[in-house]
């Protein structure tokens, strides 16, 4: 239990600093391989809270209530802080979609406009589309 609350600690504390240096990054390819990374880390992060919360339950006994608390302040803070984070996310995404549309629109052929380009703005939509998902945001 220990070992797990200081994994997810630890993978907080890394997501952050990815947050920050997100939110530095002026190279958006630099800024989608970043984000890319934070992720990756949030996916982890979840998946240890998911081993938490199967430890807390074992330990409790399934009597509905866990023995032990997960780390950080709790619960309704955590998922404010995650909230907080994926929107920040959302926003900075929202920002590189409309930098990669401005510079596509500098091609005056469709054919004209570089692969990496197009694969870029797909990436992003769907981490965009992604996003939406987890917050609850509909298009």
């Amino acid at each position: 239990m220990t070992e797990l609350q200081n994994r997810y600690e630890t993978l907080s504390k890394r997501i952050a600093a990815l947050d920050t240096d997100i939110g530095r990054e002026l190279d958006s390819e630099r800024k989608l391989v970043l984000q890319e990374r934070r992720s990756d880390l949030a996916a982890e992060r979840d998946q240890v809270m998911a081993e938490l919360a199967e430890v807390e339950m074992k330990l409790s006994g399934n009597r509905g209530r866990p023995r032990c608390r997960r780390p950080a302040g709790g619960r309704a803070a955590a998922a404010a802080q995650e909230r907080a984070s994926l929107e920040r996310q959302l926003a900075e995404l929202r920002e590189n979609l409309h930098l990669i549309e401005e510079r596509k629109s500098q091609f005056v052929q469709e054919t004209d406009i570089p692969l990496q380009l197009i694969k870029d703005e797909r990436r992003v939509r769907n981490r965009i589309a992604d996003l939406e998902k987890r917050l609850g945001i509909g298009r």
